[in-house]
């Protein structure tokens, strides 16, 4: 009988090494597993009449632990690159799986078809799981940590987006559903992108929802009643393309007239570096020509915006019957006030559309030639500072809960003794095309290059840590002739503005 060999001893390095080895692979496969999620059916035959469709009654849940992502544009470009993170830990996504400033891109497919199984609409819809979320589940935390929406400007910066444990986003079906669909019976069926279900751990049986949707005939219109026709449409016609004149918007035109800006009080108070905001001017947007009588006006979107450290709060105390109140700029740390410095006035504007107070010197409007030289200005004179659109919400102590807090603006009317207009970290203040008084005359310019300026805190009035950015310059090329002008936009940044905020896909 042949002596089996002897076994030579496992050098204790060697050992070693392999147990290294098997915990590092458990804890890489512990770190790198996906939460578990799943599609959740509320309502499986919806019977609607609305022009809007089917309601949120499908919603991606995720039943594992929290799931967070970070998105950043690549500065210049309209590119993002985003990560996940773990435990505090960032890294690469998938590369299957496609994330930016709108969610996860395409992360749904949604197919509609009609009672004889043809398909009558099909569309990959995007996921932001910033979007409404919920707690649907007795493990989730009372209040989500993560910010309620995702990024629609087309120069926003960063977007941090996820979903607590037992929180779910509805599926926007109404995006495919809605407006269109004949009178009938239909199948909506709704699938999730395989590498996103992969990703997020999601079984197989969880991944695909079916709805039967019946669309009624609208109900019959009640006749108009007289008057009902005095809102007059004036739509916008998108970037670039001039735009008919779609008649008086008020009764009673509103006049703009630059008013004589003064110099606020002057103070020995220095506030905290750590408290200062950062008000940055982002480029012009939503840029058209309309020619309103026989003006030819340049109208635009204009968005500053707050990248601190600290909050913009901006409060006014009435001074007694005139339409002014006394402007103060307050410096705040975590939540006490530490400083305090006159800013100006604050001015009651009675005009319609407006009828609330304005602060006078946030930002002004402006066009330039091409060799630098001023060429016209908007007569806009005040803003109400709010935080419209999140900007970037990576930057230290941006805030994710804006409109949520106890910093919320509130401008006023007519009687009110006290404004507090805020403008959080991350977030900016915009102010749409078509917004009165909010345009410049180019009726008698020459055609050719000119530079959209927007400026914040023209009069440097308010306090900040730099005033490096303040000013954001897009190219715009005048055509045509009056009452017949045009005007082109090319790419700023890398980005097209007229195309709006897409995310890549592999």
């Amino acid at each position: 009988m042949r002596t089996p060999p002897a076994r030579r001893p496992v050098p204790r390095r060697t050992l070693l090494g392999a147990a290294l080895a098997v915990l590092l692979a458990a804890a890489t496969a512990a770190t790198a597993a996906p939460p578990r999620a799943e599609l959740l059916v509320v309502r499986d035959r919806v019977v609607t009449t609305s022009p809007g469709g089917v309601p949120s009654v499908v919603h991606l849940v995720n039943r594992g632990g929290p799931v967070a992502l970070e998105a950043r544009r690549v500065p210049g470009t309209g590119d993002w690159v985003a990560e996940q993170v773990v435990d505090g830990t960032r890294g690469p996504l998938p590369a299957t799986v496609p994330a930016g400033p709108r969610g996860l891109g395409r992360a749904v497919t949604v197919t509609v078809l009609d009672a004889a199984r043809r398909v009558v609409r099909r569309r990959a819809l995007d996921i932001c799981l910033n979007a409404s979320p919920e707690r649907l589940g007795p493990s989730g935390p009372a209040r989500s940590g993560f910010p309620q929406q995702c990024l629609t400007h087309p120069f926003a910066r960063g977007l941090r987006m996820g979903l607590d444990t037992d929180y779910g986003v509805p599926v926007e079906l109404w995006r495919v559903t809605g407006y269109g669909l004949d009178p009938g019976r239909y199948t909506v069926r709704v699938r999730m992108r395989p590498a996103t279900a992969d990703w997020l751990g999601m079984a197989q049986a969880d991944r695909a929802a079916t709805i039967a949707l019946r669309v009624l005939p609208p109900p019959r219109p009640e006749p108009a009643a007289p008057g009902d026709d005095d809102h007059l449409g004036g739509g916008r016609t998108g970037e670039g393309v001039s735009a008919p004149d779609p008649g008086p918007r008020h009764a009673h035109p509103p006049r703009y007239r630059p008013v004589r800006r003064t110099a606020p009080p002057a103070t020995d108070v220095v506030p905290p570096a750590d408290a200062l905001p950062n008000l940055v001017a982002l480029p012009a947007t939503d840029v058209t020509v309309t020619r309103r009588g026989r003006r030819d006006l340049l109208e635009f979107s204009a968005t500053v915006w707050n990248a601190g450290p600290g909050t913009l709060i901006v409060e006014g105390y009435r001074r007694g019957t005139a339409p002014r109140m006394d402007a103060w700029q307050f410096f705040r740390r975590g939540d006490d006030d530490v400083a305090a410095v006159p800013v100006g006035l604050l001015d009651y504007d009675p005009r319609a559309a407006h009828d609330h107070w304005h602060f006078r010197d946030f930002a002004r409007y402006s066009l330039v030639r091409a060799d630098g030289r001023p060429a016209a200005v908007s007569p806009k004179e005040a803003w109400c500072l709010a935080p419209t659109d999140q900007i970037d919400q990576l930057v230290p102590n941006a805030d994710l809960l804006t409109g949520d807090t106890s910093l919320g603006s509130a401008c006023g009317d007519a009687d009110a003794v006290q404004v507090r207009e805020v403008l959080e970290v991350g977030a900016g203040d915009t102010y749409g095309n078509g917004t009165p008084g909010q345009a410049i005359d180019v009726t008698r310019l020459p055609n050719g290059v000119h530079l959209l300026r927007i400026e914040g805190n023209p009069a440097g009035a308010l306090r900040e840590s730099t005033t490096a950015d303040n000013v954001a310059l897009r190219r715009i090329v005048l055509g045509g002739r009056p009452g017949a002008r045009t005007v082109r936009v090319p790419p700023a940044e890398g980005i097209d503005t007229r195309r709006g905020l897409r995310i890549a896909l592999p």
